[in-house]
Order: structure tokens, then C-alpha cells, then sequence
């Protein structure tokens, strides 16, 4: 079964702590529910917490696996690359410059040219 691009960012972040999902070593994550990799993505050290209280993933040596991770700032990292997202998000959501005005645009221009030039001409 392949990663989703969650599991792969998480994954990637991860591993810069020398944690692995499902991994061999005490301090890899377990995973027990792959709805964690959006929510921790989306909610950052809050979800990481309130996900393990929630059953949704373990470890056998809990306070390894927080040490490594505070040792990189990995809690930085995923509230960097959220932020990320989300300006990246909204510039596509909220993108004034689409095929579906340029009919709207158009006939602005079109009006302030025609304005323009009954004022010229006088």
C-alpha cells in the first residue's frame, strides 16, 4: 500500500529525527489510524498529543520519541510547512486572475476605453 502525500510529508519530517512511522526501533511512531498524518499536519504539536491520548498512534518509548523531535524543531517544521500550504492554498482558491473573469475584466476595460475616449474627443 503506498504513502498518501500526508504520510510522505510526515514521513519525511520525521525521519530528520531519526523517528519512522511504523518502525523497528523504540522510539519509531505506530500507527493505528491513517486519518493522523492530515490531523497532524493540520494541528501540530496539539493533535500529536490529543491523537496518542486518542489511541491513534503509540510508542513503546514515548519520551525518546519527544526528545528526538524537539531536537530538530519539528514542531517549528510542521507549523512552517502548514503556513506554506495554506498561502499556497488560498492564492489557488482565491485567484482573481481565472479564465471565468476574463469575460468580466474585459468588458471593464472595454468601458474605461470608451470613457476615456468620448472625454478626448470631446
Amino acid at each position: 500500500m503506498g504513502k498518501s502525500g500526508d504520510q510522505a510529508v510526515l514521513a519525511e519530517l520525521l525521519a530528520q529525527a531519526g523517528v519512522t512511522i511504523n518502525g523497528d526501533c523504540a522510539w519509531d511512531m505506530r500507527v493505528h489510524n491513517n486519518d493522523l498524518f492530515s490531523r497532524l499536519l493540520c494541528g501540530g504539536a496539539l493533535a500529536l498529543a490529543e491523537s496518542y491520548m486518542d489511541g491513534w498512534w503509540d510508542c513503546e518509548s514515548l519520551d525518546q520519541f519527544i526528545d528526538k523531535i524537539l531536537r530538530v524543531n519539528l514542531d517549528i517544521q510542521v507549523q512552517n510547512k502548514f503556513r506554506l500550504a495554506q498561502h499556497v492554498l488560498k492564492s489557488k482558491l482565491f485567484n482573481l486572475q481565472k479564465t471565468s473573469r476574463a469575460y468580466q475584466v474585459g468588458r471593464k476595460t472595454l468601458r474605461y476605453r470608451q470613457r476615456s475616449l468620448r472625454c478626448h474627443a470631446g
